[in-house]
């Protein structure tokens, strides 16, 4: 199901019998939370959860030696300026400079997620997802949106790959509920669109038909249903050849959620695989044979691997769309 941003209103909450409201405040979390000069995290690049008000956050530093994340951080930077073509230093700040309140206003120096997603992730649950650090289900209510820095400007005037957003273009992010290994339902929140019709189905056609989020805005989750995990996806009109150009980060603070007790157990097993330039890197969880293939399916390297990390260098291999092979099945990369 699709849900417009910006939506404005939060409806009142009503605890259900045996359940718990709970509000994700990432000025109270469970494990303290330090943070550097950019006001950022810092264990961005070291890898282990988020967890706070009993929220897991998965956050994720896959590969030794490389600046690279994936999943969930924590800042509270108010910086919102276009720093092209200097991202990688600068992508800590959220459009509404600071965290939302509980009417979704922005609050300087109040902390909020940045979520990154990839799209190359092995994760039983994709790169980025919420679970009950009690292994509890949950039936989430909503949260607050907020376009990223670097994604906000690769909607309104792009930069490097990325092109500003065309008519009836749009830069959305999915949540995907699930139970028992099972998707729920789908709810898609807009955090940019140029649609030319009324995809908000109010019957005119207006801003909230064509805008860029440069606030916080609700979106509501509880047609996921009761679930144990919550997981984010991004897409964009803005694809290349490999795939979205549009920075795939969101910034999210204030879930909400009534919270039972049944329990779940999340599978984090699967091999990583990711490739920067023309390095594969490699997580493996045991001893393993691994294939790389061209898009023809011939076989271009191949070797056994013990468990563990390994970076394999491709640079004799032509740029291009390979497909690797390993005990989790088969991982897309572009070198």
């Amino acid at each position: 199901m699709n849900k417009i941003l910006p939506l404005i209103a939060l409806a009142g909450c009503f605890s259900l019998a045996q359940a718990e409201n709970v509000v994700l405040d990432l000025s109270q979390p469970t494990t303290p939370i330090e943070y550097n000069d950019n006001d950022v995290w810092t264990g961005v690049y070291t890898d282990g959860d988020i967890t706070s008000q009993g929220f897991v956050f998965s956050h994720d530093v896959p590969y030794e030696g490389v600046e690279y994340y994936e999943g969930f951080i924590v800042s509270r930077s108010s910086d919102n300026a276009n720093h092209t073509p200097e991202w990688t230093a600068n992508q800590w700040g959220c459009m509404a400079q600071g965290g939302a309140d509980e009417n979704g206003n922005s609050v300087a120096g109040k902390p909020y997620l940045i979520n990154y997603y990839s799209s190359y992730s092995a994760n039983q649950y994709g790169s980025s997802f919420i679970a009950r650090s009690d292994n509890s289900s949950f039936t989430p209510e909503g949260c607050y949106v907020c376009n990223h820095p670097w994604t906000y400007y690769d909607c309104t005037v792009g930069e490097g790959t990325a092109s500003p957003l065309q008519e009836g273009g749009y830069c959305k992010i999915t949540f995907h509920g699930y139970r028992g290994g099972v998707e729920t339902n789908t709810v898609n929140c807009y955090l940019a669109s140029r649609q030319a019709v009324d995809i908000n189905g109010d019957g005119i056609l207006d801003s909230e038909d064509n805008f860029t989020l440069s606030q916080w805005a609700w979106c509501d989750l509880s047609e996921l249903g009761e679930v144990e995990v919550i997981s984010i996806s991004m897409e964009s009109t803005d694809v290349g050849e490999y795939g979205m150009n549009t920075a795939a980060y969101v910034c999210i603070d204030g879930l909400q959620a009534d919270c039972t007790a049944a329990t779940h157990t999340i599978q984090r097993d699967a091999d990583r695989v990711f490739a920067a330039g023309k390095q594969l890197f490699m997580q493996l969880q045991k001893a393993q044979h691994i294939t790389v293939c061209n898009i023809a399916g011939a076989t271009v390297w191949a070797g056994q691997l013990a468990e563990g990390s390994h970076t394999l260098n491709l640079a004799t291999l032509p740029t291009g769309i390979y497909i690797v092979r390993h005990n989790s099945g088969s991982t897309k990369i572009v070198l």
